[in-house]
């Protein structure tokens, strides 16, 4: 058996450029890793099964993890057949990408225990036909992306800083949002030109998201939430991805306990996470 880690994400920033003829939107993102993970415990077996701590996960092929495992079947005539136990922490639907995870922490980890031999463009083109930020997952470092969020442009590197996670446990439809017409739209960057290293003023400099103001406008809470951590002494805030998540970066770890009490007081009832960017990988 193994046991891996499946990390969830933030988006450092996430602009908008525009909608294309396939109905998606071409948007640009700096995605970075959280210390805050699942676990996934994998064993080969004699039939797939997924086991997952929250009832609300479904187990079927509408998750992320067996759409990869018949894929591999279906596409590579791959045939292995595994035990997998999913411990999550990730709240689902957060924007943190917990699904998304799952599925390349379990594409990376059987290729290597099972001697798969796929190459990086294999997996890649595995996780990017189940969703638009799991090829992100393929790499330890914080990366620049285009396109859906699959194409990779290239990876930098972030200070660990420590940040404060809140879920409201608020679902917010990711297809709804992009739909509406207030999406906040950035003119496309060159993203090889971006920072290699990024410190700390750049990192808090950098937050951006085109699709709070759309998301703020159904939900007013996420925007008092926000509006809570800077007051709470985080240097920024941020809602990541289509939300509901809102996360504070603090240059301290002494101000992420203290904001941390502060928010566990006047949102009880929400998830909150003490947690720390992987900047470095």
């Amino acid at each position: 058996m193994i046991i891996a880690r499946s990390y969830a994400k933030i988006n450092i920033f996430l602009h908008i450029n525009g909608k294309r003829a396939d109905g998606y939107h071409d948007l640009q993102t700096l995605f970075a890793q959280t210390e805050l993970h699942d676990t996934i415990e994998i064993e080969e077996a004699d039939r797939t099964e997924l086991i997952c701590n929250m009832p609300d996960i479904p187990a079927d092929s509408s998750n992320l993890i067996i759409r990869v495992k018949n894929i591999l079947t279906e596409r590579y005539g791959i045939r292995n057949e595994y035990r997998i136990i999913l411990n999550k922490k990730i709240p689902a639907g957060g924007g943190l990408g917990g699904g998304s995870s799952n599925a390349a922490c379990f594409l990376k980890t059987v290729n290597s225990m099972s001697h798969m031999g796929l190459s990086y463009k294999d997996m890649a083109d595995i996780l990017g036909s189940v969703g638009s930020d799991t090829v992100y997952f393929l790499h330890d470092r914080p990366c620049y992306a285009e396109g859906r969020g699959e194409i990779i442009v290239s990876e930098t590197e972030l200070p660990s800083a420590p940040i404060l996670l809140v879920n409201p446990g608020i679902h917010v439809p990711t297809g709804e949002i992009f739909r509406c017409g207030n999406l906040k739209l950035t003119s496309k960057a060159d993203l090889s030109r971006m920072p290699i290293v990024a410190g700390y003023a750049e990192l808090t400099a950098m937050l951006e998201n085109g699709l709070e103001a759309a998301v703020f406008a159904k939900h007013p809470v996420l925007q008092t939430l926000k509006t809570a951590l800077l007051d709470s002494g985080a240097d920024g805030a941020l809602m990541s991805g289509s939300g509901s998540t809102v996360f504070g970066i603090y240059r301290t770890d002494e101000q992420l306990e203290s904001a941390c009490d502060i928010i566990r007081e006047k949102f009880a009832g929400y998830t909150v996470f003490k947690s720390r960017i992987k900047g470095a990988g």
